[in-house]
């Protein structure tokens, strides 16, 4: 399958490829059922509906979460009746030059050590992600806080697929830039690595959106659906 010829749809497979860490279970030349090892996310994608179906009976009934591509796997779903848990939008940093991070006055950005798990842990807004191991995986892998008079007040992070995300600001702290801020240093230091940046946007999160159109991310019109358990 040619994932190359929509970026803004394919960029999470993408990335995931990038980090060569994952399983073909099918593909063809318009169809495509992959199991990331690092995340244990399932993803399918489709571009022939005589293919639709096979696709999701390729991906296991006991896959904890499925992540597919197109409108008609869906649709093949419905037909059980079973519906998407949420639906998102990528969000894409197609720029090559890095995007500017401005702070207010006496705000900095570093990154996090463990001994900030517990403050990540505490205002991280997924609680179903919120225990100490969970966040100690992802501070492995990098999240970046701002920080006022050297007390945090807010993170962004990566989630395990490769995913922008986590991001959090303190009520008391919002409206100043901060969340700008770190969403484009996060994308900076991912593109410094080789990364594809990318976010998703759930839908209807219009403050989310917005945020995305002021970095300049790229946001994609076809939907993706997830699925978690069963």
């Amino acid at each position: 399958m040619q994932i190359n010829k929509n970026i803004l749809l394919y960029t999470p497979i993408l990335e995931i490829m990038r980090h060569n860490d994952y399983q073909v279970l099918w593909e063809s030349e318009a169809s495509l059922v992959l199991y990331d090892r690092c995340s244990g996310i399932y993803i399918g994608a489709c571009e022939k509906d005589e293919e639709a179906d096979h696709v999701v009976q390729v991906i296991p009934n006991t896959a904890e979460e499925v992540f597919l591509f197109q409108k008609r796997l869906f649709e093949v779903k419905l037909k059980s009746h079973i519906l998407p848990d949420m639906l998102s939008y990528n969000s894409v940093n197609l720029k090559a030059e890095p995007l500017p991070v401005k702070l207010p006055k006496d705000f900095k950005l570093e990154w996090m050590k463990e001994e900030h798990i517990p403050f990540v842990v505490e205002h991280y807004s997924v609680k179903e992600l919120c225990t100490f191991e969970h966040m100690r995986d992802r501070m492995n892998a990098g999240i970046l806080g701002v920080f006022y008079c050297d007390e945090p007040v807010g993170f962004i992070g990566t989630h395990r697929e490769g995913a922008m995300g986590m991001l959090e600001v303190l009520p008391q702290y919002q409206r100043k830039g901060l969340a700008l801020a770190l969403q484009n240093a996060m994308s900076n230091e991912l593109k410094k690595q080789g990364a594809y940046v990318y976010g998703q946007i759930i839908q209807n999160n219009t403050a989310s959106f917005a945020l995305q159109k002021k970095s300049g991310f790229t946001i994609c019109n076809e939907p993706t659906y997830w699925y978690f358990g069963n």
